[in-house]
């Protein structure tokens, strides 16, 4: 029997070839597209959606955390924008220190109300709880707002002059102006309001803590604009406008 020309066996080759490659496409069961999956099976590969929280309802939270401080977080955004403008920087980024003023103490609700609120010194574990709670803020002010730079300064805030704060013992203008401004924002805010631990004080004793403590726990240029411009006129409006507003 003549054998077959080369061109024709090559030909005979590629058509077997093919009847192969058919067979396999059609007889044996590779994986499934995603489109020939069952309905059970494309709801469990889906993630659950998760309602979003706004910013006002976070804030509410916070401020039903801390029963015994109703009201904080607007007063202390109050100053801090003040004494950004004080401090010279623009208005855009003052709405900013504002915006991270009401968000400064998100952390706060993953502390337990029995800690925030506790009369005797913190242990070790107790305070760790606290310390960690400016870290959370910060996720959570990235969280609701994708500003990178806003969550640093919630971070910061609790930074202080000397490197002994917390959460990344920052120092001096190593740690961000604006939260800075927030540190002392808060701790003024925090001075003048009554607290489980203590009394709240007068004008007087929170001007004579700011200037023993700036340089130390403060920036020591913030604190005279502070009292020089900052707390007379928030003073002289909390009161309704009933006395001249005066510098400590």
């Amino acid at each position: 029997m003549a054998s077959l020309p080369d061109w024709m066996q090559l030909l005979g080759y590629l058509f077997l070839f093919a009847a192969v490659l058919a067979a396999v496409y059609l007889f044996v069961p590779a994986g499934q597209p995603v489109d020939r999956l069952s309905p059970r099976l494309m709801r469990h590969s889906k993630p659950r959606p998760q309602r979003a929280i706004d910013s006002s309802e976070w804030l509410e939270r916070a401020d039903a955390h801390e029963h015994h401080s109703r009201g904080h977080a607007e007063r202390v955004a109050t100053l801090a924008s003040a004494l950004a403008a004080a401090a010279g920087l623009p208005p855009d980024v003052g709405d900013r220190v504002h915006q991270a003023a009401l968000y400064h103490d998100l952390g706060l609700l993953d502390v337990s109300t029995d800690l925030i609120s506790k009369r005797d010194r913190l242990s070790q574990r107790e305070f760790s709880q606290v310390w960690h709670h400016s870290v959370k803020g910060a996720a959570r002010v990235l969280e609701l707002t994708r500003d990178a730079e806003m969550a640093t300064w919630v971070r910061w805030a609790h930074e202080r002059w000397d490197g002994l704060g917390y959460p990344d013992a920052l120092a001096g203008q190593d740690i961000p102006l604006p939260a800075r401004i927030l540190r002392l924002a808060d701790s003024a805010e925090s001075m003048l309001q009554e607290r489980p631990y203590r009394p709240a004080m007068v004008p007087d004793e929170v001007a004579h803590e700011l200037n023993r403590l700036a340089g130390i726990v403060y920036d020591p240029s913030l604190v005279p604009l502070f009292l020089n411009l900052v707390l007379p006129n928030y003073l002289f409006r909390t009161a309704g406008g009933a006395r001249s507003p005066q510098a400590f």
